[in-house]
């Protein structure tokens, strides 16, 4: 009986810091979320449908300015490559990946103002702007 006793001690001890370490967690990440406008980018007036799409791409892009993190997510799964450049410092990354409702993480280093440009594979361009 002692034992089953001390066992069950042990558990809600190894529950209650468990639940301790997830609200730390959750503390931690509640950085700023910042909410970056993406615009689609038309080069010719030729190229502008008359008709509207039926089912429009809509891209969101959101960063996290405490763990340096981009997270791009569409209504609708697409493949894009993904050009993000520092304009304070220069520096440039770059990332061909899938965009689909379920967010994409990227990252970003450094504070500065940054560009972001998503590329689809039809070739339609949108891009943002934001500052950490």
């Amino acid at each position: 009986m002692k034992k089953n006793y001390l066992l069950v001690l042990l558990l809600i001890g190894i529950v209650a810091s468990f639940i301790v370490d997830m609200q730390a967690t959750s503390i931690a990440c509640e950085g700023v979320l910042t909410k970056v406008d993406m615009h689609r980018e038309v080069l010719d007036s030729s190229l502008i449908k008359r008709v509207p799409e039926r089912d429009p791409l809509e891209l969101s892009c959101y960063v996290i300015d405490d763990i340096n993190t981009i997270f791009l997510s569409a209504n609708k799964t697409v493949l894009a490559e993904i050009e993000i450049e520092n304009f304070t410092t220069g520096d440039y990354a770059s990332y061909y990946d899938q965009i689909s409702t379920a967010s994409l993480s990227l990252p970003v280093y450094g504070s500065g103002r940054y560009l972001i440009l998503v590329t689809l594979s039809n070739g339609v361009n949108y891009f943002g702007e934001f500052e950490l």
